[in-house]
């Protein structure tokens, strides 16, 4: 059979389309870049936002972590301001009365005096301003300490009560000591304030706090709206505002 050749299909009618390069080329191309810029950039921003999400939460442990610090901190001021007191209570009844299970109540005191000093020693190591009160304050107990062994010790040897002199002396020393352990609580009660109010912001920062490591607060701002960091700040707000009750330093 003859091969029919193209002047022949057009005497009988049949249209052939002429052959041409691929005209699509140049219009897929720039679709192409365009998803490929599309998908970079999302990519791009879900790790960002991973990453972002991640150093918030971080940041508000570490928030966590310096909120229970501070009250750690607080308590232990508390603590060692009743042991004092305990301590020189206990030497001037002593000296009133005679009575030695009173000296048992002393010594006690005095050993916890001195578990009290290393605590705050350690809690404190980062806080330049809070370890030059607590030398203040040592220095202070220590003088106090030492009086209400010399009253003890005066007592036992002449079985005499001192006098009125030496017991107004006892509470003067005492009040030397109220005074320092109030200035620090109240320090650490700024701080607590400080951080709490950072925390519920969701930055993070504690200001000037000499504690903390400064937080960004677009890093946080991812973790701020999830109810962990609801949960937190609730749980925090609650143990803030009981901490902030400022005890009384003029109780035995």
């Amino acid at each position: 059979m003859k091969r029919a050749t193209a002047s022949h299909f057009d005497k009988v009618g049949i249209a052939i389309p002429p052959a041409t390069a691929s005209s699509d080329a140049p219009m897929d191309a720039p679709l192409r870049r365009r998803v490929t810029v599309g998908f970079i950039v999302a990519v791009l921003l879900t790790i960002f936002i991973g990453v972002s999400s991640w150093r918030g939460a971080r940041r508000a442990e570490q928030d966590a972590y310096w909120v229970s610090h501070t009250h750690e901190v607080m308590q232990t001021i508390q603590r060692t301001s009743r042991h004092v007191i305990e301590a020189e209570t206990s030497a001037r009844a002593f000296a009133l009365t005679g009575q030695d299970p009173l000296l048992s109540n002393y010594r006690k005191a005095r050993v916890s005096i001195l578990e009290d000093e290393n605590t705050l020693r350690h809690l404190t190591a980062d806080n330049l301003g809070q370890q030059r009160r607590l030398d203040v304050l040592w220095t202070q107990v220590n003088t106090a300490t030492e009086f209400a062994a010399n009253i003890i010790a005066e007592r036992q040897r002449t079985q005499l009560y001192p006098g009125v002199r030496d017991a107004l002396e006892v509470e003067r020393l005492l009040d030397a000591v109220r005074s320092t352990t109030h200035d620090m609580y109240e320090e650490e009660t700024r701080l607590l304030a400080s951080a709490l109010k950072e925390l519920r912001r969701g930055s993070g920062s504690r200001g000037s706090s000499p504690y903390r490591v400064p937080v960004s607060g677009w890093a946080c701002g991812c973790w701020r709206g999830s109810p962990s960091a609801a949960r937190l700040t609730s749980a925090l707000g609650h143990r803030h505002n009981s901490a902030l009750s400022t005890p009384s330093w003029n109780s035995a």
